[in-house]
């Protein structure tokens, strides 16, 4: 069949089918020409791009990291130079100090038949506190020469009794042996009023998994 522009073709539909693809083709310039600027910017950020070969770019970056063998070795050498801490003099502590005269010059307190000691697993008195003396401060050596025995203190808390009279504390100091430490417990009572008192204590030692209970009992004097 001849499509050639004749008089006949406008018979056939060409004349349409060509004036719509004309019409297509325009619209497709003028989109291009608005997407122009678009385009643009697009391919100049391409155009910022190193030239050069990616693989360049690796091998260059890989050469100027530090071998790894080499850091590993540094450390072991740092780590093997380090010599284990020397424990310092005196590591025992000082020790918490006890009281001097007026303390203790009284006479030693009594035990009455009030004194309920059944739950004590230690119990003693302490020297009558005055009080105009003031503050008294007694210690007791772990170390098997002094009450309760022997052992090593972890913990130390008031128990029962008048909180406002008496505190405990503990502490480490050096032992008879050279280089050995031994526990103290320290007793604080501030007298404030007259009278025979008793408290208990509950002291953490190695020798059982719960606290020992201890009872102190003290005569205040004027």
């Amino acid at each position: 069949m001849d499509n050639s522009p004749t008089d006949a073709s406008t018979l056939d539909g060409f004349d349409e089918i060509f004036t719509e693809t004309v019409a297509l083709v325009d619209s497709l310039e003028l989109g291009l020409i608005s997407l122009n600027p678009t385009l643009d910017e697009t391919f100049a950020e391409a155009d910022t791009l190193d030239p050069g070969p990616l693989a360049d770019d690796i091998t260059g970056f890989t050469a100027s990291l530090a071998v790894p063998g080499t850091n590993v070795d540094n450390l072991g050498t740092l780590l093997g130079s380090l010599a284990p801490p020397t424990p310092a003099a005196g590591s025992c502590g000082a020790g918490s100090a006890g009281s001097g005269p007026p303390c203790g010059t009284h006479g030693e307190s009594s035990i009455s038949l009030d004194d309920h000691t059944d739950p004590c697993e230690a119990a003693t008195t302490l020297p009558k506190a005055s009080i105009k003396d003031g503050k008294c401060v007694w210690i007791f050596k772990c170390d098997g020469s002094q009450f309760p025995g022997k052992c090593n203190v972890s913990d130390a808390q008031f128990y029962q009794g008048d909180s406002r009279l008496f505190a405990i504390s503990h502490d480490t100091a050096p032992g008879s042996t050279a280089g050995s430490c031994i526990s103290r417990v320290i007793f604080t009572v501030s007298p404030y009023k007259r009278g025979h008192f008793l408290a208990r204590f509950k002291v953490s030692t190695n020798r059982k998994s719960t606290p020992e209970i201890w009872c102190i009992i003290i005569d205040v004097i004027a």
